[in-house]
């Protein structure tokens, strides 16, 4: 224990600190500008600059308490916890870190950030959730979920998102967004490349549905849907988009000119649809499709 000033009682083995400190101890090392430690059980807390490294993790707050013995931390106002493995950092406005479980809990407008190939990806949720081992890191996010990076975004009422498989769950009343395109569904999954960590695939289960501005008249929307919905990235960009099943499409037809040709209205049970910077190049109909073309009048509005 080291410190610009310290109070020590022989009885109690109680130790106030004054100024900045540092406690080296077996596994933690402990600095603060004021604070208190017990060096018999070594617990304590520290009420200004506080920053304790624990268990591959970086725990920095207004107030920091921390126990040994049951290998817990804790932190209120202004937090940050840095994983140092995973290069991720929490902030939130209350935490606790347990060693044992490998675990960190975090509310009150808690939000995590992770580093993936020079962007990062930002998960935000009434409460946050991070558990097991580096390589087993599970995320989850509950109540008012959102994430956010710079090709994607999405909201849902919760997020799941485990490391080891690669697979990010959005979870109840889901919405995402890829570009100028909307998709929905009664879930949608997020599957990563293990070894690039880039996107690879999406799921959108029951209910798929799918809808962007028309690019050109800025007015009316492309839309498809479909009982499920599966996507293709390449290189974090959306480029094949396969909806099966009670599938159907309204998609605005122009002529080189950019004249309106008319809106295509087809039914049939399997689209794929072909993009191109964030946009429709190509779609294919499967299996008895069943299409009219419509003016911009004559589009049926109802169902």
């Amino acid at each position: 224990m080291d410190s610009e000033q310290l109070d020590y009682y022989t009885t109690s083995k109680n130790a106030y600190m004054y100024g900045p400190s540092t406690i080296v101890g077996e596994t933690y090392k402990i600095y603060c500008e004021r604070g208190f430690y017990d060096t018999k059980v070594e617990s304590g807390y520290g009420i200004k600059n506080t920053k304790i490294n624990y268990n591959n993790r970086i725990v920095e707050g207004d107030s920091v308490y921390f126990n040994k013995a049951r290998e817990f931390a804790s932190a209120t106002n202004n937090i940050t916890v840095t994983d140092t493995i995973n290069n991720g950092v929490i902030r939130a406005h209350y935490a606790e870190v347990h060693k044992a479980k490998d675990s960190v809990f975090a509310t009150k407008r808690a939000v995590s950030i992770l580093v993936q190939e020079l962007d990062s990806l930002y998960v935000h949720g009434d409460t946050l959730m991070v558990t097991g081992k580096p390589e087993e890191r599970i995320t989850r996010a509950f109540r008012n979920a959102k994430f956010f990076k710079k090709d994607l975004s999405g909201k849902c009422d919760s997020i799941h998102s485990e490391e080891k498989t690669g697979v990010t769950q959005l979870i109840k009343n889901p919405i995402l967004w890829n570009g100028a395109n909307q998709m929905t569904g009664d879930s949608i999954h997020l599957i990563s490349n293990l070894e690039t960590e880039k996107l690879d695939s999406l799921k959108v289960l029951q209910n798929a549905f799918i809808i962007s501005l028309d690019s050109i008249s800025k007015t009316g929307y492309n839309q498809a849907k479909g009982i499920n919905l599966y996507g293709q990235f390449v290189e974090n960009e959306l480029k094949i988009i396969d909806l099966v099943q009670n599938t159907e499409v309204i998609y605005y037809m122009y002529n080189d000119d950019d004249e309106l040709i008319g809106i295509d209205k087809t039914i049939c049970s399997a689209i794929r649809i072909t993009m191109a910077n964030n946009d429709v190049e190509d779609l294919t109909f499967f299996t008895n499709p069943d299409g009219t073309i419509y003016t911009e009048a004559e589009l049926p509005r109802k169902q």
